[in-house]
């Protein structure tokens, strides 16, 4: 009898473990945004397009299945140096029905300037799965706060203004990451200049 109790007990946590990891987010099929912006008037910017930074994740399965109810709490998007303010801030919840996560409206209401990668190609972002490593990387930043001081002031717009007439660079000026700079960029950072 007590062979049969812990032969039981053996399958059940063998179930148990094989479940979790058959949730166990893979690198391979989970996909991020390939945009990230930031503003210290994000929870304010609100207007016709809807003008606030969210950041968006899908978590998959090794199996390509959706990673359901993952911890927000071991998932870091890690802004690093030479960015402004780097911080690490976790997902808004767990990963949902579909293994889609978010950085949401208030998550990303921070200062931190647009940035880019010190070296071609060198990440500023990263988002890590904490006992499963590096999932994704982005080489640059966006903020409608150019200066990087926790504000969209005049200063700011000096800088976008000429970004926006030279068109370059993308990272600076594409406010709304639509991969170029244009009136909807203006009217983007205007609403975020405007934001009180």
């Amino acid at each position: 009898m007590r062979l049969a109790v812990s032969i039981t007990a053996l399958i059940a946590v063998v179930l148990v473990a094989g479940a979790a990891f058959a949730n166990t987010p893979d690198p391979t099929f989970s996909t991020f945004d390939t945009f990230l912006g930031r503003s210290p008037n994000n929870d304010n910017a609100t207007g016709p397009p809807n003008s606030q930074y969210i950041y968006r994740g899908n978590l998959r399965t090794a199996g390509n299945l959706p990673a359901v109810g993952v911890d927000n709490m071991i998932i870091e998007l890690r802004i690093l140096s030479p960015c402004q303010n780097p911080v690490v801030l976790n997902p808004d919840a767990d990963s949902d029905g579909n293994g889609d996560i978010a950085w949401g409206v208030l998550t990303l209401n921070q200062g931190g300037g647009s940035c880019i990668g010190s070296a071609p190609a060198a990440p500023v972002v990263e988002i890590h799965v904490i006992g499963f490593g590096l999932f994704w990387t982005l080489i640059s930043v966006t903020s409608p706060d150019e200066d990087g001081i926790n504000s969209v002031d005049l200063s700011d717009f000096a800088l976008f203004r000429a970004v926006f007439n030279s068109g370059t660079p993308l990272y600076q000026g594409d406010m709304d990451g639509d991969g170029d700079i244009d009136l909807a960029d203006f009217a983007w950072f205007r609403i975020h200049f405007n934001a009180v």
